[in-house]
């Protein structure tokens, strides 16, 4: 029996949802981008929004069940719920949130060294007003689990912080679920959070499951172009199959050249489309040789952006277009500019085939 079993068909506003999940991980992600369902999907969980029908369950308890006329109220499911909006008291202190939501489930409430491990009671007698946005996020997740909570649910907990509380919330939000003794389900649009969060990875779009697996191996090496899209691919070659390379391998023709690519079933004339991530596309300053690499292309930038902590480069020749991610040190020591002429490089086993979604 999964810590949690769904199977919902939803409607809400314009928006049309059938999910189907059963995952016995203990931190469970839901991935997609805006307007995939994934804050419907816990809204239902949590018995805010009625699904058309269907059933869900969490660990022994069902909570909803159209074909059995279950659908237990919302206040009556013990189920924490951590949205984007701060919703603290705003005219008591932490611990009188904390303490409150405790006293709602009697002989249920959360750990008392809870304020403690989320770095808060030195917060005790502050009012909302008074705290920064971090310190809302972890004063919301006490609170939210002093209530005893089955399951733990997490709707994007990092949207609206900034860089350095976002490195400081990360770390004890992926140590929650070992922290409160509970499973919890984090939203979330970015890659990042999946990885040093989740133990398994549900990606949906429009409305629907498209992939799930393990995070590295779903989102690092993206089966089909929706989870490639969303887990932030800039490269999609589309291509025909050409004979299988010597030595192993296939070679794809791309826009006039043979790339070489993983083994790829398929005849030769099929249409490919092979995904790549800019920072698998190295620059070097004029031709290479002796490296194992097996995709060398002459390139020349046509821009320059800025990219967090990296630059992205626009790589063309004639109809080919490649995106690079590298390091601004990269750019100094190569003295790469617009126009610059390099040689984009990459593995063979960076490109990744992508599938049709049944």
């Amino acid at each position: 029996m999964g810590l949690i079993s769904l199977a919902v068909r939803i409607r809400r506003g314009t928006f049309e949802g059938d999910f189907r999940i059963e995952s016995e991980a203990r931190a469970l992600a839901i991935f997609g981008s805006s307007g995939a369902g994934k804050t419907t999907l816990l809204d239902a969980v949590a018995g805010l929004v009625r699904p058309e029908e269907g059933r869900i369950r969490i660990g022994g308890s069902v909570l909803f069940d159209s074909s059995a006329g279950i659908d237990v109220p919302a206040r009556r499911r013990r189920v924490g719920y951590v949205r984007q909006s701060p919703d603290l008291f705003p005219a008591m202190t932490v611990s009188e949130n904390v303490a409150f939501a405790s006293s709602c489930r009697a002989g249920a409430g959360g750990s008392r060294d809870l304020p403690a491990a989320l770095g808060i009671a030195r917060l005790n007698d502050r009012r909302p007003r008074e705290l920064s946005g971090g310190e809302t996020r972890r004063v919301q997740i006490a609170r939210t689990l002093a209530a005893g909570p089955e399951i733990l649910l997490l709707d994007e907990p990092f949207a609206n912080l900034d860089a350095p509380a976002r490195r400081e919330i990360l770390p004890l939000v992926a140590a929650l679920p070992r922290l409160a003794g509970v499973p919890a389900v984090l939203v979330t649009h970015d890659v990042e959070e999946v990885f040093a969060f989740a133990d398994e990875v549900i990606v949906v779009e429009g409305g629907r499951v498209v992939a799930r697996g393990q995070p590295l191996e779903t989102l690092s090496r993206p089966g089909t172009w929706p989870v490639a899209r969303i887990s932030g691919v800039e490269n999609f070659l589309a291509g025909t199959l050409r004979e299988p390379a010597p030595g192993g391998g296939t070679l794809v023709e791309w826009e006039g050249t043979a790339l070489r690519a993983p083994a790829i079933r398929g005849e030769p004339g099929d249409p490919v489309t092979l995904a790549l991530f800019a920072e698998d596309v190295l620059v070097a300053s004029g031709p290479v040789g002796g490296l194992s690499a097996r995709n060398a292309l002459p390139m020349r930038v046509e821009t320059i952006e800025e990219a967090g902590d990296a630059v992205l480069l626009t790589l063309v020749d004639g109809p080919r277009r490649l995106r690079s991610r590298i390091t601004r040190d990269a750019v100094s020591a190569l003295a790469i500019v617009p126009g610059s002429e390099i040689t984009a490089v990459f593995k063979s086993a960076a490109l990744r085939a992508l599938a049709a979604v049944k």
